[in-house]
């Protein structure tokens, strides 16, 4: 009797879950949350335009899986990337502050959810009055951020615009110019495939299949414990060394014309900001192996080499100085966060890691409650 009993439980709960999966791919249909499982960096979500030359598609969803990290990507009818709950969202409605955050794949949030990203975090930090825009799409530079805000962004009626300038990439003169398929991929070494374990294959193949697998998947955005970790190994010092060879092309006759250009670029958007008399502040986006532990620099010459390695932040920063522009450097947090053995960002991949982002999403809010006030 007891055998029946359990067999009669047993076919019930294979029943009820059957059940609740085909209600569940209706629900999915009904509402357009199907999700397509890229083992990319980046998901089809790009498109071309006019004026940024390329751009995050509107209504675009997506979640992307490497050997590093997996994330969701839910971009709504503007072309901002949101949170699920958000994915509806129109940033042009509410009366609160409103704080629109431009930039490339760091403000975006490569390898991290929506939630994890420094700008959303930035939002949780200052409090219900502030209204925070994400508006960072990877592979821009300055000249995007330019056109963005002329064609998009002002219209936005921001606050404040927080400007995030990757030291490593974005010293360049103008636009970055990136070919966008015909499938929405981003071009350069984007549509980048990526070889994944056993268990991140059984993971991709269950999210394929499954609603109720990508419903749990939903609700827990949190994976790493089912996942791994998402966490990094400290930089090498043979990578501080070689970015030596890097710093040398900043001090060349070539990098003092590519400084030139990008300082053009800069004197553009600054012109356009001011003539919309919207305040606005540069913020510094350090790279992995400036946060090299310090007992790599403890000789005299090695200090020297840090300083030089430094060398972008300190040429913007006199540009900031003479121009009168507020500019913010957070880099002194993230090289006490290397000093500790505290892991910042993906080793592989080089973004933000989840507490890379709580620490620039930290310093940013200082550094709005001290230079503005509204």
């Amino acid at each position: 009797m007891s055998y029946k009993k359990t067999g009669l439980v047993l076919v019930s709960l294979i029943v009820s879950i059957v059940s609740c999966e085909f209600v569940y791919r209706y629900i999915e249909v009904l509402t357009d949350r199907n999700i397509e499982v890229q083992l990319l960096r980046y998901n089809n979500c790009f498109k071309k335009d006019k004026d940024t030359v390329f751009k995050l598609k509107e209504n675009c969803s997506g979640y992307s899986v490497t050997d590093e990290y997996q994330y969701h990507t839910y971009i709504n009818s503007q072309g901002f990337r949101v949170s699920d709950i958000d994915k509806g969202y129109r940033a042009t409605i509410g009366d609160r502050k409103r704080i629109l955050f431009v930039g490339d794949s760091f403000t975006f949030g490569t390898g991290v959810e929506y939630r994890e990203t420094f700008s959303d975090i930035s939002g949780e930090l200052l409090g219900k009055s502030y209204q925070i825009i994400n508006a960072g799409v990877p592979g821009w530079r300055v000249g995007n951020y330019h056109e963005f805000y002329k064609k998009y962004g002002r219209n936005l009626n921001p606050d404040l615009v927080v400007i995030n300038i990757c030291i490593l990439n974005d010293i360049f003169p103008g636009k970055e110019y990136r070919a966008v398929t015909d499938d929405g991929y981003l071009g350069s070494g984007y549509k980048v495939k990526y070889d994944i374990g056993a268990i991140h294959k059984l993971h991709v193949f269950m999210y394929r299949k499954f609603s109720l697998y990508r419903l749990f998947s939903r609700n827990n955005m949190d994976l790493s414990r089912f996942m791994g970790e998402r966490t990094t190994t400290p930089v090498k010092p043979t990578d501080f060394f070689m970015n030596i060879l890097a710093v040398q092309y900043y001090a060349s006759s070539a990098g003092r014309k590519r400084y030139a250009g990008f300082f053009k670029t800069m004197d553009k958007f600054v012109s356009t900001l001011r003539n919309d008399k919207v305040k606005f502040m540069f913020v510094f986006v350090p790279y992995q192996q400036q946060t090299v532990a310090s007992k790599f620099l403890k000789a005299p010459k090695k200090k020297n080499l840090q300083y030089r390695i430094n060398e972008p932040q300190e040429h913007i920063n006199r540009y900031c100085i003479r121009k009168g522009i507020k500019c913010f450097d957070p880099f002194a947090s993230f090289l006490d966060a290397g000093n500790k053995g505290k892991k910042v960002f993906f080793d592989i991949d080089g973004h933000f890691n989840v507490l890379g982002n709580k620490i620039m999403a930290k310093e940013i809010t200082g550094a709005i409650r001290d230079k503005f006030s509204f």
